[in-house]
């Protein structure tokens, strides 16, 4: 399918999306409507579809990457512009979540997903070892850690626990990037 092209009877579009971000429900809802079949492959951190890209894979009609990675996908010619024109639900989206500093103009993106990284604890067993639920030391100090051993796992994004760390260590993540 071409880039400007409509999906219709018979068409298949094919999507690089991160594993679960789609429900089966929306799925079946959008096959029905546009009577054309979704084909996904799946990533499971930017760097790896970052990789994949760079490295030649063609023939996604979308890509579903976090901000971060836009302007080097841009830069590296992995994207193509979008047509507003061709985007009537645009104008849906509120003014916020539009323009922002890694695209300006919405040139390469539209907003479909806000995900934050979370924090999940049980206060009471936390306490009932002498942990502190509101410090990062559970995570980075090795004397508290020891203390929860087994019982803790962290996401598997270098990206999300080096900004952990910093913030434990109570540096501003901002001026520490600015400076690398």
């Amino acid at each position: 399918m071409s880039a400007t092209a409509l999906a219709g009877t018979g068409d298949v579009l094919h999507l690089y999306n991160w594993s679960g971000s789609l429900s089966q429900k929306i799925l079946d809802d959008f096959q029905r409507q546009c009577a054309c079949r979704v084909v996904q492959d799946f990533y499971g951190d930017n760097e790896e579809m970052l990789a994949k890209l760079a490295s030649g894979a063609r023939g996604y009609d979308m890509v579903f990457p976090s901000s971060f990675v836009i302007q080097a996908m841009a830069k590296q010619h992995l994207l193509l512009p979008l047509d507003h024109g061709k985007l009537p639900n645009l104008r849906n989206v509120a003014p916020a979540y539009l323009n922002q500093s890694y695209d300006p103009g919405n040139t390469y993106t539209v907003p479909t997903v806000l995900s934050l990284t979370s924090v999940g604890y049980n206060v009471e067993a936390l306490k009932k070892r002498g942990v502190d639920a509101g410090s990062w030391a559970v995570i980075f100090d090795p004397a508290v850690l020891a203390k929860v051993k087994g019982k803790v796992t962290v996401l598997d994004s270098s990206r999300e626990v080096f900004a952990a760390a910093l913030m434990y260590l109570g540096i501003d993540r901002t001026r520490a990037i600015c400076r690398l």
